[in-house]
């Protein structure tokens, strides 16, 4: 029979490595992507803003 306190201490350790490697994961997506949307906004400014540079959904 498995101690029960081996058993959970062993899916804590690895729910806790589960959010840290997320993390990591999610860190690294927006790493790399923020700069791809500054650049898809600068080149493309037209389409998500007026010709006078201000958003085209407010007064």
């Amino acid at each position: 029979m498995v101690d029960c306190r081996v058993e959970f201490s062993k899916v804590a350790l690895r729910t806790a490595i589960g959010f840290v490697v997320m993390g990591f994961v999610g860190f690294f997506v927006k790493l790399i992507f923020i700069p791809i949307n500054n650049i898809i906004i600068d080149v493309y400014p037209s389409t998500l803003f007026g010709m006078d540079g201000t958003s085209s959904g407010q007064n």
